[in-house]
């Protein structure tokens, strides 16, 4: 634990960069609730957040080791839902993916997540346009990553 580890800061980090994309340039986030399964090592196999981002926006993540794998984004608006495709990874590695939106059902090829990290990496070196947030964001995420850790359960 003195070093940072459990399953909150090894998987956290994608709910909250999409969180950041949903406000839209306000990173206002506060901490609802927190559970947490901590094991014997002393670090969470699993966190159980729930947020509120800006004013109105409610977000919950699940970050674990011991449950079993699964990535779901589920985005419920006024007008509709979009929402990855049953038992399918928002992350689409090497596997083709679907995101429904409302009545619509969007196909994605299959890509190597880490291939196109690299290469974007590789790009923003290089001084080209790339993918690769800013590292304002980055810093944002550990900062509501540490103020989940530091919600009593």
């Amino acid at each position: 634990p003195e070093f940072g580890g459990g399953a909150l800061l090894d998987v956290g980090c994608y709910q909250a960069h999409l969180w950041l994309m949903l406000l839209g340039g306000d990173t206002r986030v506060s901490v609802t609730n927190v559970d947490r399964v901590v094991g014997d090592t002393g670090v969470d196999l699993t966190t159980d957040a729930r947020v509120l981002l800006g004013d109105r926006i409610r977000a919950r993540a699940v970050c674990s080791f011991d449950l079993e794998p699964e990535q779901t984004i589920v985005l419920k608006g006024s007008r509709a839902t979009l929402r990855t495709g049953d038992g399918e990874a928002f992350t689409f590695w090497k596997q083709p993916g679907t995101l429904l939106v409302g009545d619509t059902v969007e196909q994605f090829a299959p890509d190597d997540a880490f291939m196109i990290m690299v290469e974007s990496v590789s790009a923003a070196i290089l001084g080209e346009p790339s993918s690769v947030f800013p590292a304002t964001d980055s810093l944002r995420v550990a900062e509501i990553l540490d103020l989940i850790a530091q919600k009593p359960a």
